[in-house]
């Protein structure tokens, strides 16, 4: 038998799979629609991998404007009292949830970034930006309160006047 340079049966080379694409997506919600001036909320910030791919290298940053402030951050990394910070990794379908304590200290629409960098598994670098919106209401302004009864008090007081002045005219 002569030797061949292809053996037989010819071997199938195995294709290599390719990295599926991570696709990160951000929401948001809140326990207050139009928190007022000096109310607190609870903003969740939620980031999800929709994509078929791992997403590695995450970090999520929101930079919180000075009109409001964040006193605790679950979920996060760490954060400040105007900056949130969460990093890790996200599998397909994953999600990942940080949920805010924010005080809001002036009346206006306020917004902010939330931005997520990432990696796929093949070290391709992404970015992804949403805002994240609060309506601040100015407080409604409490009335003064009246002390009950006050108004019979002066009128009793205006009654019994007018009887004395008549009282006066009739002994004259």
């Amino acid at each position: 038998p002569t030797p061949t340079a292809t053996p037989t049966p010819t071997p199938t080379p195995t294709p290599t799979p390719l990295p599926g694409r991570p696709q990160l997506t951000i929401s948001h919600s809140s326990t207050l629609v139009e928190p007022k001036v000096g109310a607190e909320a609870i903003v969740a910030v939620t980031i999800s991998n929709v994509g078929d791919g791992k997403a590695k290298n995450i970090r999520l940053e929101e930079h919180i404007p000075s009109s409001i402030t964040c006193s605790y951050a679950s979920g996060a990394t760490s954060f400040t009292p105007n900056y949130v910070l969460w990093t890790g990794e996200l599998d397909p379908g994953e999600v990942h949830s940080i949920r805010h304590t924010i005080r809001v200290l002036e009346a206006r629409e306020l917004f902010f970034p939330a931005t997520a960098t990432f990696k796929d598994e093949a070290g391709k670098g992404y970015e992804y930006t949403t805002m994240i919106y609060v309506t601040a209401v100015a407080p409604t302004p409490t009335p003064t309160p009246k002390i009950p009864g006050f108004e019979a008090i002066l009128a009793m007081i205006a009654v019994a006047a007018i009887g004395v002045v008549m009282l006066v005219r009739r002994r004259r």
